[in-house]
């Protein structure tokens, strides 16, 4: 471990950490700030720091922000969101499996923090057309887009951090952690409707008008649809393949997502206004602070301690 630097990575590190637990800073914000001090105090050097910084992690949820930012506008999540409670004829236990289910299924294809931005706001039309409280539903809708990112390579962050330096690809993940979602997500579920069982009766007058909402409606432009669902079904196809086609991820993801701003002539400024930059350099900073760790010999020191302490 190198000495100073190492007391300054760790330092910095545990502040930063401390910050974004603490909440009165924004977590970008703190982030990036910390992966100033370590460059500014010489434990990386700008060439380091950018290096640390895992571009296919980046790449990847550029991508799918774009596809998904292009998708949004044909009104697909709103149709299936809309879908989902008719399905469950606005009957409250029900529809909060329906939505949560949907979440799930976007969180495992998209990427989860995009699924509950797109899912939350229908969510809150719903309820409140049925006049029963927000909350039960959020919170199956937060689990299930936790549970449904964990079962494949694109759906949560840590997933694909932990893709390349293991060597894992997307049926890898498919396999061996969705099984365990679908048995997770069941169980939680289930849970979740005893917890909240007070407060998921709804007036059976107040269902006519969620069965009167008609999913098509919501849907603004079907030849935008078409073209993101073929995009978007190019995406997920070069997902299942990459490791045959010897492609990145991100390379697969960024691909998609230009060749979906071609076809549909959209204007890339305002897709782009629709990214979240905030969680980009978010993990843009928290990379240079691990790369700091690892630099300076302390991620190696904790490893050998693990080794030692386990045998």
């Amino acid at each position: 471990m190198e000495g100073t630097h190492a007391y300054i990575a760790v330092g910095v590190f545990i502040a930063a950490y401390a910050m974004i637990v603490a909440e009165q800073v924004h977590r970008a914000v703190v982030a990036l700030v910390g992966a100033a001090v370590v460059v500014f105090t010489g434990v990386l050097s700008q060439e380091q720091a950018v290096a640390a910084i895992d571009f296919n992690t980046i790449g990847l949820l550029i991508g799918m922000m774009i596809i998904v930012a292009v998708t949004r506008r044909s009104g697909l999540f709103e149709f299936l969101a809309i879908w989902a409670a008719r399905a469950a004829r606005g009957e409250p236990r029900r529809m909060l499996v329906a939505l949560a289910g949907v979440t799930a299924m976007l969180s495992a294809l998209l990427d989860n923090v995009t699924a509950v931005f797109l899912i939350v706001p229908v969510t809150f039309a719903i309820t409140g057309t049925l006049q029963l409280r927000a909350f039960p539903f959020l919170v199956a809708e937060i689990m299930a887009s936790n549970i449904g990112g964990t079962a494949t390579l694109i759906g949560d962050p840590p997933n694909i951090m932990i893709s390349g330096p293991a060597g894992l690809g997307f049926f890898d993940f498919l396999v061996n952690l969705a099984p365990v979602a679908a048995v997770v997500f069941a169980i939680t579920l289930a849970l979740l409707l005893v917890i909240f069982r007070r407060h998921l009766v709804g007036d059976p007058e107040l269902r006519a008008e969620v069965m009167n909402m008609q999913p098509r409606d919501y849907l603004h432009d079907l030849a935008l649809l078409r073209k993101s669902l073929f995009v978007l079904g190019l995406v997920i196809t070069g997902f299942l393949l990459h490791q045959f086609l010897h492609l990145p991820t991100a390379s697969i993801a960024l691909g998609g997502a230009a060749l979906l701003l071609l076809i549909t002539g959209a204007e890339p400024e305002g897709i782009l206004a629709d990214i979240e930059w905030p969680t980009l350099f978010f993990f843009g900073g928290l990379f240079v602070l691990v790369g700091a760790l690892e630099e300076t010999g302390v991620i190696e020191l904790l490893a050998r301690e693990a080794l030692d302490l386990t045998g």
